[in-house]
């Protein structure tokens, strides 16, 4: 998503809801570009990942 950084522009202060997120690697990169993102799954598996990604 780095790369994505200057085609998605200025993403501090967007909310982003990132639907079918899986294991959330592209949920964090937005997140680090300064997007507060939420993810959002039908797999709990995939969700406890992603959830082990950020820490919580």
């Amino acid at each position: 998503m780095r790369a994505d950084g200057p085609h998605l522009g200025d993403l501090i202060g967007l909310r982003i809801v990132h639907l079918q997120c899986h294991l959330g690697t592209d949920s964090l990169s937005l997140a680090r570009l300064g997007g507060e993102v939420t993810g959002v799954d039908f797999s709990p598996s995939a969700l406890a990942v992603a959830r082990d990604l950020v820490g919580g």
